[in-house]
């Protein structure tokens, strides 16, 4: 993360997780519903096989993380209503999940999901 600040108020911004445990300002452990979310800060710069990350405006090349939330539908006129840019969604997929996609400070992608038939109520 360029930020672990930033990321921290990102996701318990949108209730998505909150903070467990700060132990230095270059770390965070983010807990939601079993799950928890390691936050390291960046190097100024990569090497080896991540060599130039720090230069791209998206990470996590196929990396999507995913949180199961109640209502996808609401999550996309929470995400209107306060302005959160939204890459794609929300929308039907062929497994039966309602996907509403978006990205974090850092640029990596983020999904909330719910079965088709919970959101559509």
């Amino acid at each position: 993360m360029s930020d672990v600040d930033a990321s921290v108020r990102f996701y318990e911004s949108l209730g998505l997780a909150r903070l467990k445990v700060r132990p230095t300002a270059g770390f965070a452990i983010l807990q939601s519903d079993g799950m928890q979310m390691y936050l390291h800060r960046a190097p100024d710069k990569f090497s080896g096989n991540l060599n130039g990350l720090e230069k791209e405006k998206f990470r996590g090349r196929g990396i999507i993380i995913h949180f199961s939330v109640a209502n996808v539908d609401e999550w996309a006129k929470k995400f209107s209503t306060e302005g959160h840019e939204v890459s794609l969604g929300p929308v039907d997929q062929s497994h039966g999940h309602r996907e509403l996609y978006f990205y974090d400070p850092d640029g990596y992608n983020v999904v909330v999901f719910s079965g088709i038939a919970n959101s559509k109520k």
